[in-house]
């Protein structure tokens, strides 16, 4: 996102922006210091989805709604949703350097192959590797192989320093999206107290146009098609009621003035969906979790490579059972479990749903070989072997944040080796 500064404000000349010393370099905004002070006291604890709120490993409070509800009581409704806007211009900036640099050191994204070989960051040995992993695997992914948990614990130590440079990135998507999700969970709660017929029409509008948006991109054609056209738009309905003639009547130009038309309803329906969505972020009516921030490219290797970053980032986080949550597995630990599970799907949210499907199959198949490889050991196999419980309790709670059923997970995983799972996790 391009920077403003308060030479460049609109409205600069006709009235006074007082300016404030700045901390650092970064602020120079009472709310740009606000919200780096605030995410910055987050990463120091830990966040428990329950409560909404983070906590220290002393158990006190360090930031949740209550914090919210005192700016919103001390600053204001307009104030929120200014920060609203900041966190999601983070958010995409931190985004798109995620991409940036994912393309630099693996490929895909927003970076070109000639950029990327004039910025001297790729490694041509684990790329290759990457690349014939993904091709024996991905055609099979039910298929166990006995060389494939080696060959996972080869990539995931070849993978260990660029995953210490993705993790920060993707923990700090994740804490901004946390923080979004209380901040418009305020601004919807004053909505509806301040603006209660607004905001209950603009909820009855969103969910009439996502019940009826099939219909309502067919009449804009029409329409569209009708109002300089009637002959070609009477042709085209009478194609549509007559299923066994079709649209064969249209002549080439007719074709055209078709197809022009149905270009202009489809840019009339772009703008009318983003109005419509600038309206609803305004009463705090969105999820931060399914917005889609940054478009680009597809990652090269992206489900794989975010498997074995996964694998590296569970040594540093554990399951706690009595408080039903990822948490941190040392004090001097910074990655949180929260903070990395929904900075990860934010990421995946910018892409086809079909990578974050593949993600879950490299997970599966890794903790499907480890549990086949326990079997032969001279001892046998009374428990989950130690590697298959942390990615067990990372897909559930991965699910629980995405917002699906368990059942997805199972499904892929089996229900057997769950079944068990739950029976060992139990808090005693």
């Amino acid at each position: 996102m391009n920077k403003k500064y308060q030479a460049d404000l609109d409205y600069q000349d006709k009235h006074y922006v007082p300016t404030f010393i700045p901390v650092d370099a970064n602020d120079f905004t009472f709310m740009g210091r606000l919200l780096r002070n605030i995410t910055d006291s987050l990463g120091k604890g830990m966040y428990l989805d329950s409560l909404s709120s983070w906590y220290d490993a002393e158990g006190q409070q360090i930031f949740g709604l209550r914090y919210v509800h005192f700016l919103h009581e001390h600053l204001g409704t307009t104030f929120l949703q200014g920060l609203d806007r900041l966190i999601v211009y983070t958010v995409v900036s931190e985004t798109r350097k995620f991409q940036r640099d994912y393309g630099f050191h693996i490929g895909g994204g927003t970076v070109s192959e000639e950029l990327r070989v004039k910025g001297k960051k790729q490694n041509f040995q684990l790329m290759q590797a990457l690349s014939q992993f993904d091709a024996v695997i991905s055609p099979a992914f039910e298929a166990l192989n006995p060389n494939a948990v080696p060959r996972y614990k080869l990539l995931k130590q070849q993978t260990t320093n660029i995953s210490s440079q993705f993790l920060p990135m993707i923990v700090k998507v994740g804490k901004l999206q946390l923080l979004r999700k209380l901040v418009v969970r305020q601004i919807n709660f004053a909505a509806k107290v301040e603006c209660a017929q607004y905001t209950a029409c603009l909820e009855t509008a969103n969910k009439a146009i996502l019940h009826n948006i099939v219909e309502i991109k067919e009449t804009a054609q029409h329409v569209a098609l009708e109002r300089e056209y009637p002959d070609v738009a009477a042709l085209v309905q009478q194609g549509k009621l007559d299923s066994s003639e079709g649209e064969e009547g249209l002549t080439k130009e007719q074709e055209a003035v078709r197809e022009e038309k149905y270009e202009e309803a489809g840019k009339a329906m772009r703008d009318f969906m983003r109005d419509v969505t600038v309206c609803l972020e305004f009463v705090g009516q969105v999820k931060p979790m399914n917005k889609v921030y940054s478009l680009s490219r597809d990652l090269h290797h992206m489900p794989l490579m975010f498997a074995l970053v996964t694998l590296n980032a569970l040594n540093y986080i554990q399951y706690d059972a009595h408080l039903y949550s990822m948490v941190r597995s040392k004090k001097e630990v910074v990655l949180d479990g929260p903070h990395f599970i929904v900075g990860l799907l934010t990421i995946f949210k910018q892409y086809h749903s079909s990578n974050f499907l593949k993600y879950m199959m490299y997970l599966s198949n890794y903790l499907k070989n480890v549990i086949q490889a326990s079997q032969f050991q001279p001892t046998g196999m009374k428990q989950l072997p130690p590697e298959v419980t942390p990615i067990l309790c990372f897909l559930e709670e991965l699910m629980r944040f995405e917002g699906r059923a368990r059942d997805v997970v199972v499904q892929i995983v089996g229900p057997y080796i769950f079944d068990y799972f739950i029976y060992q996790t139990q808090p005693q």
